[in-house]
């Protein structure tokens, strides 16, 4: 299987994903290892930037602008 990560569009979400198994590790942090004896620190690499907030809000602006002309 090929790994993604990205936009998952469905119904009327977004979300952010991927479907690497070790992807919530490297998000979160945690303890990982047989006995969990190892700390992998969070490295979080889905996040929205400034520039996607901009770009959300802007198309929620729009969509109830468009839902008030009608």
């Amino acid at each position: 299987m090929q790994s993604t990560s990205g936009l998952i569009k469905y119904n009327n979400s977004t979300v952010i994903a991927s479907n690497l198994d070790y992807a919530a590790i490297y998000q979160l942090g945690g303890r990982a290892g047989g006995n969990e004896s190892v700390l992998i620190p969070a490295r979080p690499y889905l996040q929205l930037t400034d520039e996607d907030f901009n770009e959300i809000f802007a198309k929620i602006e729009n969509f109830f602008k468009s839902l008030l002309k009608n």
